[in-house]
């Protein structure tokens, strides 16, 4: 069994002088869930919905898209960009990761009303790739427009 969960790192670079910089909160984690992975190699997509993919693997349990929170000014746009990451288990072995925001752009709600945005991602998985507990985070930024 592959369990594989991504665990949010976030950054929220300074904005312009005059403006603040949001505010992000983690809400859920991303997780791909328990994967029995073969002798093919194969996919997991778990979409920014919660919709769940498995090609050339078997998924178990406990796959769940991620979401974050963010507050800012009222009507400023924001811009999201999620990098890819490798997730490690502990004996070394590595899985490939491309993470997908459910918009690249928020347009915020201003005061304390939160702008919700969900994460989902696309983990590549090895032929006969070991088995462990694969962790690892991933960076989203957020950036007035």
């Amino acid at each position: 069994m592959l369990p594989a969960l991504v665990l949010a790192a976030l950054v929220a670079p300074p904005a312009a002088a005059q403006r603040r910089a949001p505010q992000v909160q983690a809400g859920v984690a991303l997780s791909f869930g328990a994967i029995v992975a073969g002798s093919r190699a194969g996919q997991v997509t778990v979409t920014p919905d919660g919709d769940v993919r498995c090609a050339g693997v078997q998924c178990l349990s406990g796959a769940r898209a991620g979401d974050f929170y963010v507050t800012g000014p009222k009507d400023y746009a924001v811009a999201v960009t999620v990098a890819p990451t490798i997730l490690r288990a502990t004996g070394g072995a590595t899985l490939g990761v491309r993470i997908t925001p459910s918009a690249t752009t928020l347009l915020l709600l201003g005061g304390r009303r939160q702008t919700r945005f969900t994460v989902g991602g696309t983990l590549s998985i090895g032929a006969n790739q070991p088995a462990g507990d694969y962790r690892g985070a991933y960076l989203v930024v957020l950036d007035y427009l």
